[in-house]
């Protein structure tokens, strides 16, 4: 019997959510979203330098969903939200101002989810939080945790050098 790791079914749930709304019938190209999509959702690796100042949350930040409240650590930002149009408009729910605030890519807690998750989230509905995340993903981005704040493993502060 296959068994399959928690990282690979992550990495599963990763790329077939975005592309459930990438490769929906309203598509009309979808070569240009499959060549696309390692941008959206602050999957760019391109550094973020200069950070915005308006960027209010860090990499490696602790923070909880205000509505949802879920638990999760920040991975990845953008500085207005990189998503397809489709999909903005089913989960901004016609909050349109939300895609020109900070965007963020959050790491689920598993206490708060039983499958490992990924969100991508606006600024408005987070805040900071505390204690340890659980997700097996975690050891990929980070290397260190001081009670309130995860350090960047080095590919991912060059991403983002000044978090």
């Amino acid at each position: 019997m296959v068994e399959y790791t928690p990282v690979i079914i992550f990495l599963a749930i990763f790329v077939a959510v975005p592309l459930q709304f990438l490769l929906s019938p309203s598509s009309s190209d979808v070569r240009y979203h499959l060549h696309n999509i390692s941008v959206l959702f602050s999957g760019s690796l391109e550094p973020r330098d200069p950070r915005p100042p308006y960027v209010k949350y860090r990499v490696g930040d602790v923070v909880r969903h205000k509505i949802h409240g879920y638990r999760g650590v920040i991975i990845g930002w953008d500085e207005k939200a990189i998503a397809p149009q489709s999909w903005l408009e089913k989960t901004h729910k016609g909050r349109k101002e939300w895609s020109e605030m900070p965007n963020y890519s959050v790491i689920i807690d598993t206490r708060d989810r039983l499958i490992p998750q990924l969100a991508y989230v606006v600024e408005e509905n987070i805040e900071l939080g505390e204690g340890r995340v659980f997700h097996p993903l975690i050891k990929n981005y980070f290397e260190a945790f001081d009670g309130k704040h995860y350090s960047s493993r080095p590919w991912h502060k060059k991403v983002y050098p000044n978090d």
